[in-house]
């Protein structure tokens, strides 16, 4: 199935405000040849001197005719609009459920400039598709069939000729545009996303920028796309300039033929010389369809290359795939890896290995090893963001796979070490973990992450606003704040990764002991590279290149003067040279 085909499904359920707009639509343009037909009528006869009775029938029809266009017009761009927006609607919402599962495993290569433009213009593009492109040939060829029956009964040669320039203007010059727009079109779309992605770049990234020296660089190449999107637009422009001027062109070209057959049939008494100025009004009034058939081969491959960067991403094999039937998910008591081997797409070397441990209510697992050890492959397993290869990861003793992954999910709260805090205040960014949160809870989960009496010291208490990324924050304060909100969702399992990275010894050292403090009913697993503070923990596994190399609490660990002996001291030596230099 085609883009296009794909694309017009969707207005499928909407197909009876599709054809009242589209009946709309035609009795427009209808009302408006009527108009423009009994004025000439009604001026003509009138220059005769005829009966007032006489012109009575016609003075009604230009009455009526001039009433009816404003109010078919109105109602027509009411039903479109409605019909509109209700699939632009549709639209985000079928695209970001379809966007949804493949995240982030999915979409891990995606600039997310482009996939904001996507989201947002991309779809936007595909209003004109709806409201632009599917209407206006049907309301063209049902125009056309009116003029004929119109202008038939008074010259058939009239009428065809009529009917040719209607086609040349209607059919072959819009496939002219379409041929010459097609490559400016996808021009057009590419370098407007490109340009948003370098915006969001600059801006996400700007302190950086000034601080490294790079805002020209940026800047060059913000400036650079917007010379080359002025370039494009201003090529389709003057595409769109010839193809009007060509659209008049056959206007008064099929007025000078309907006359060069029409003055003939006067002269020789067949044709009444009053219809001469209906004949050319009429045809006039009939070419309104023109433009928005001119507008639709402009925006039919804007939409279609839209439509193809839309369904290139929902159209992606989704990393995880869920069961049929997924079993209800029972309370926590077990939580097991049993065997695990996992390799990455487009790679030989396994990030993991025969990975076994075994998680339960109360335990502390430490996953130490350098970066590239594998980790992070860990959490997104646990976290059923991709399919593992080998081995079975089970939850109370029912494989993975049995399970809907949100439903994995809703049991483990996950503190990252760049945990995303959104540019709002200290409430709404706790309140996304539980909705439904009173005070009381609130303050509890700030007072388990020893957060509560710095909420206490500020004027807005929980009313503060923390600024984007929480810039207003501390390093220790912007931990502590997602701990608090991991702690409202009081999910069984908590996972940490890397939560310590980027603060200071003594930030550190309060953080691991609040953490542990607030956790004793729950299963702790802490990803980190940092060996500090890992004594308070059950068992540690040591992960070199995929592999469980050692395992044990940290004193067995130490004692045996292997791998997590020689990363201890090195880490040792490490601190004591920087202690040195400072």
């Amino acid at each position: 199935m085609n883009t296009l085909s794909r694309l017009v499904k969707f207005a499928f359920p909407l197909w009876q405000w599709i054809l009242l707009a589209l009946v709309l639509g035609f009795v427009t343009v209808g009302s408006g040849v009527g108009l423009m037909m009994t004025s000439a009528y009604l001026i003509a006869t009138a220059a005769l001197h005829p009966s007032i009775a006489v012109l009575q029938v016609a003075i009604v029809g230009v009455r009526f005719f001039g009433l009816s266009r404003g109010v078919f017009r109105y109602a027509e761009r009411l039903v479109s609009h409605q019909v509109t927006f209700r699939l632009l609607a549709e639209l985000r919402v079928w695209f970001y459920t379809q966007i949804e599962p493949l995240a982030p495993a999915g979409l891990e290569s995606e600039h997310s400039g482009d996939l904001l433009n996507r989201a947002v213009a991309d779809i936007e593009t595909l209003e004109n598709f709806y409201g632009r492109v599917l209407a206006p040939p049907l309301v063209a060829m049902l125009t056309a069939g009116l003029m004929l029956l119109l202008l038939g009964p008074l010259s058939l040669p009239v009428a065809l000729s009529f009917l040719g320039w209607l086609a040349v203007a209607g059919i072959v010059v819009p496939l002219l545009a379409v041929w010459k727009n097609r490559r400016f079109n996808r021009t057009l779309i590419q370098v407007r996303s490109d340009l948003q992605a370098y915006q969001i770049d600059g801006i996400q990234g700007m302190s950086d920028l000034l601080i490294f020296g790079g805002a020209d660089a940026i800047y060059n190449k913000i400036n650079d796309k917007q010379t080359e999107l002025h370039l494009v637009q201003q090529k389709l422009s003057n595409l769109q300039g010839w193809q009007q001027g060509l659209t008049s062109l056959c206007q008064y070209a099929a007025v000078i033929s309907a006359l060069w057959f029409a003055i003939p049939a006067v002269e020789t008494g067949v044709l009444n010389g009053v219809y001469l100025t209906v004949i050319a009004f009429g045809i006039l009034a009939a070419f309104e369809v023109i433009p928005p058939l001119e507008q639709a081969a402009g925006n039919l491959e804007a939409s279609k290359t839209a439509g193809e960067r839309l369904f290139e991403l929902t159209d992606r094999v989704i990393p995880v795939q869920e069961p049929a039937s997924p079993e209800a998910l029972p309370e926590f008591s077990d939580l097991r890896v049993q065997s695990i081997s996992f390799t990455y797409p487009g790679t030989n070397h396994p990030a993991l290995n025969d990975l076994s441990f075994q998680l339960n209510p109360g335990k502390n697992i430490a996953l130490v090893g350098a970066s590239g050890s594998g980790k992070t492959t860990v959490l997104q397993l646990l976290l059923r963001f991709r399919e593992w290869d080998a081995g079975d990861i089970s939850l109370n003793e029912k494989s993975y796979r049995e399970f809907d992954s949100n439903a994995i999910r809703s049991q483990i709260a996950v503190l990252s070490q760049n945990s995303h805090l959104f540019n709002g205040t200290l409430r709404e960014n706790l309140v996304i973990a539980n909705h439904g949160a009173t005070e009381r809870e609130l303050e509890t989960a700030l007072k388990r992450s020893q957060l509560w009496n710095f909420v206490q010291q500020q004027p807005e208490k929980l009313n503060m606003p923390i600024g984007e990324q929480g810039l207003r924050l501390s390093g220790g304060e912007h931990q502590r704040l997602a701990l608090a909100r991991c702690l409202l969702q009081n999910r069984p399992i908590l996972i940490l990764d890397e939560p310590t990275s980027g603060l200071d010894s003594l930030t550190e050292s309060a953080f691991l002991q609040t953490l542990f403090q607030t956790t004793v009913n729950q299963a702790v697993m802490m990803i980190t590279h940092r060996l500090k503070g890992l004594n308070w923990f059950d068992e540690i596994l040591v992960l070199e290149q995929g592999k469980i190399v050692e395992r044990g609490p940290e004193d067995d660990l130490l004692a045996k003067r292997g791998l997590y002996y020689r990363m201890k001291q090195t880490r040792q030596q490490r601190l004591f040279s920087e202690s040195l230099v400072m």
